[in-house]
Formats: C-alpha cells, sequence, structure tokens
C-alpha cells in the first residue's frame, strides 16, 4: 500500500458516496477538502465515507471521521492529501 494507492481509495469512495447521493462531485484533487467543498457532504458523510475507506482497505482506521482532526484544540475539516497523510501515519505505511 502507497499514499498514491490511499489517496486514489479515498477519491473513488468519495466519488461513489457523491454519486450514489445524486449530488455533484467534480474533479476531486489533493486539495479538494470533501466537507466545505462537496455539495451536501457534512460529517454524517464523512462518517459514512471512513466505514467506506476502511472497508476499502480492508483495514481499521480506529477512528470514526477520518476526514476531520483536531488542530490546535479546534476539530478541522481536513484536505484529500491530509486524509492521505493522516492514514499512512494511522496504519504506520513507510512511504519512500
Amino acid at each position: 500500500m502507497t499514499l498514491e494507492s490511499v489517496t486514489k481509495s479515498i477519491v473513488d469512495v468519495i466519488e461513489e458516496l457523491q454519486r450514489a447521493s445524486g449530488r455533484a462531485c467534480g474533479e476531486l484533487t489533493g486539495s479538494t477538502k470533501p466537507i466545505g467543498d462537496l455539495e451536501g457532504f457534512d460529517s454524517l458523510s464523512a462518517i459514512e465515507a471512513t466505514i467506506a475507506i476502511e472497508a476499502a482497505l480492508g483495514q481499521g482506521l480506529g477512528t470514526d471521521n477520518v476526514l476531520v482532526a483536531e488542530i490546535s484544540g479546534r476539530k478541522r475539516a481536513l484536505t484529500i492529501a491530509q486524509v492521505a497523510e493522516r492514514i499512512v501515519k494511522l496504519l504506520k505505511i513507510k512511504v519512500a
């Protein structure tokens, strides 16, 4: 598993969730913040995405919402790149 494959899994999951809900998705990049940038994508969607990402990766992440992190004492929505980096750290994947 690589950072790139983790990122692809995240993008695939978010695209599918948006498609399944009938909401627009547009092109997702590393700088896309699903919560805030995508129509109708909220904290509940992020929990659904976390479950689907765990399934796609075949591993639990030990958090109910991987798309949000506490930064400087406040919860913040993460970009796709930040989510991928967080997952790599959570799973202790070595990045070359």
